[in-house]
């Protein structure tokens, strides 16, 4: 049995969630290594975990597999994608992926150039259309690249898309031998809020829109993926409707995140189990505990020890014994001792490490004026 598997965790990967061929894999008692990471941000980030290398795995049809990850309870714990894999190979070191990278639908912006006239003038923004890989798009999902180049005729620029569209259309690999070593593979995975990465535009509706709305409006364009919007809370800030500079969902969706809400209060998206996305105001209350005088500095949740895979990001930690005898701060951005929690890293088999800051107004304020900073 695997440390893995004693731990009461277990890793099932299944076919791509655009694809319905009944592939499955329980990969638990093979587990080697483990990490996760969560953001407030985002949610379900990053995760890695490795096990003996064999030659069934060197088949990039792994690439955009789906990964779950599930404790005791079967509660799913990290869930994503298989973005890029390593595999060693005594010296020979062959990296698979990463999946992000591939372009099937690709389109080219450019500027016209003007040839009737010497010397030849450049025009007006244009863009040369899409062009598609189905047999690509099939196996790694719809990946839209939007490329960009200066002064070009309409011949010259069909033929640079067409150009990337064929380097780029199915995974890039690369390899490297550096003399003797172990055999080896490790799985790169993301959550599937890094699936947010095609160009969303919205050029019927004009004027403002719930923030919230817009956020579902994003969602429903993936051209992949069904999202699960039923925990978008209502947020009726106002915010631009109308979008054609061929921005991503993912920088989109930050944007109208940052704007928070008419009380100038922080919100926070994030993508969890079953591609449901969450969208809600950032809490105010302390949810976990940590006791630095403790010998296993666990951390608690309403009294009692919870496992460090399960704890999560966005939520307010207190450390009572950071500062012994002071009393509680009702505004827990004053409180020496909180920290709200911007990220969490589990590290198979007990280490938690996290990242926390001070939660803000002032951001949202300068969102909303437009602003992106100020210096003093």
């Amino acid at each position: 049995m695997s440390l893995f598997r004693q731990l009461g965790l277990s890793i099932a990967v299944s076919e791509p969630r655009w694809l319905t061929t009944g592939f499955q894999a329980d990969l638990t008692d093979e587990i080697q290594t483990y990490r996760q990471e969560q953001r407030a941000l985002g949610g379900y980030w990053s995760a890695s975990f490795s096990m003996p290398a064999g030659f069934a795995y060197i088949d990039d049809r792994w690439l955009g597999r789906h990964v779950t990850v599930r404790d005791d309870a079967l509660v799913i714990v990290w869930e994503g994608f298989i973005d890029s894999m390593d595999i060693r190979l005594g010296g020979l070191t062959l990296t698979l992926g990463p999946l992000l990278n591939i372009a099937n639908r690709v389109d080219l912006v450019y500027s016209t150039v003007d040839t009737t006239v010497s010397p030849p003038t450049v025009g007006l923004r244009a863009n040369v259309g899409v062009a598609n890989n189905t047999g690509s798009q099939t196996l790694y999902g719809i990946r839209s690249k939007i490329l960009s180049t200066g002064g070009a005729t309409p011949t010259t620029a069909a033929y640079i898309r067409d150009a990337y569209l064929t380097e780029n259309a199915y995974p890039q690999n690369s390899k490297q031998f550096s003399g003797s070593g172990g055999l080896g593979l490790t799985f790169n995975c993301l959550g599937y809020v890094h699936m947010l990465d095609w160009p969303y535009s919205e050029t019927v509706t004009t004027g403002t829109r719930d923030a919230s709305e817009k956020i579902i409006d994003i969602l429903g364009d993936d051209p992949n993926l069904t999202w699960n919007t039923d925990h978008i809370d209502a947020n009726t800030l106002q915010v631009d409707a109308w979008e054609n500079d061929d921005k991503l969902a993912f920088a989109l969706i930050k944007e109208v995140v940052g704007h928070g809400d008419i009380g100038n209060n922080r919100w926070l998206f994030g993508v969890y189990d079953t591609l449901r996305a969450w969208y809600h105001a950032a809490p105010t209350t302390v949810a976990y505990e940590q006791q630095l005088s403790d010998d296993q500095q666990a951390i608690t949740e309403a009294g009692a020890q919870i496992f460090p895979w399960a704890v999560r990001p966005g939520k307010w930690l207190l450390i009572p014994d950071l500062d012994v005898g002071r009393s509680m701060v009702s505004n827990l951005t004053e409180d020496l001792r909180a920290a709200f929690l911007e990220s969490v890293t589990y590290t198979a088999p007990w280490n938690l490490s996290w990242q926390g800051s001070q939660k803000e107004t002032l951001p949202q304020v300068l969102a909303q004026l437009g602003l992106a900073g100020v210096g003093a």
